[in-house]
């Protein structure tokens, strides 16, 4: 069996800066025959969703403009993870921020690349069950 291989970064040159996330070209080296090929990278914090569960057995759900999509859509509360921050306390904090509900402790499902081709960042996905509302949603700024 043909295992891919890694293929050698031999510069790197970061193009923009934004506020969310930055985008580099990378050259990189072909195992196969040395030859050098330019790819676009994008970086930013790693990201979490959460899937949160009331007590009765109810997801909740958040309605909100997207720029992205240009719509607003319906989807499941997440965010950026803070420098400094845990995911599993980023996952609390934007499921209180954004829906205004709690839960005990967030139980961590996993974690993947969002799109390994494009992203640097990685993606932590937690499930909150015994979700209760506490709070009204915290939409500040320009959220």
């Amino acid at each position: 069996m043909n295992r891919p291989r890694h293929w050698e970064v031999v510069a790197s040159e970061r193009l923009h800066d934004c506020a969310a996330l930055s985008v580099s070209r990378l050259i990189s080296r072909l195992p196969r025959d040395g030859g050098e090929h330019a790819f676009f990278r994008i970086d930013s914090a790693d990201w979490v969703n959460v899937v949160p569960v009331t007590k009765a057995g109810d997801l909740v759900l958040i309605r909100q403009y997207r720029h992205g999509a240009g719509e607003v859509t319906l989807e499941i509360p997440g965010g950026m993870v803070d420098p400094g921050e845990t995911p599993s306390a980023a996952a609390a904090r934007e499921l209180l921020d954004e829906t205004g509900y709690r839960a005990a402790e967030p139980d961590d499902i996993g974690c993947s690349n969002p799109n390994p081709a494009l992203f640097g960042n990685h993606l932590h996905t937690f499930v909150a069950r015994g979700c209760e509302r506490l709070d009204e949603v915290r939409n500040e700024g320009d959220e």
